[in-house]
């Protein structure tokens, strides 16, 4: 960022801080709280201008709130005849996309601590 900023300032540009970030730019934030009712697992819906929607957890959810735990293994296989990394997505239209129910899983994440968290579409 220290490049970025010189880069800026020869330009005129000297208010850093007010600069939008990429993420607020172009996404609506939203935000399902206690997704199938699991108190804490709440997800961060982005839904960028163009309506192609980006599921992320959200800052309070386990996995990202709790600093000594470690991400092992985020596996997108969710049973024997569904595996989301095998999807392809093509095109303008995004034809090959998958279509998913309300509280369709994402994937499953697992911790170095054990513990097993399955991230869902959200409503």
């Amino acid at each position: 960022t220290l490049r970025m900023n010189e880069l800026l300032s020869d330009f005129g540009v000297t208010d850093f801080a007010s600069r939008v970030s990429f993420l607020d730019r172009y996404f609506t934030r939203a935000y399902a709280v206690d997704v199938k009712n699991r108190v804490g697992e709440d997800a961060c819906i982005l839904q960028h201008s163009n309506n192609v929607c980006v599921v992320c957890l959200a800052p309070s959810h386990p996995v990202v709130a709790m600093e000594s735990r470690t991400v092992t293994k985020v596996d997108y296989k969710i049973s024997e005849s569904t595996d989301r990394a095998a999807n392809a997505v093509k095109g303008k239209k995004k034809k090959g996309g998958q279509w998913l129910n309300p509280l369709s899983p994402l994937c499953i994440i697992s911790c170095d601590d054990g513990s097993q968290y399955t991230a869902y579409r959200s409503a």
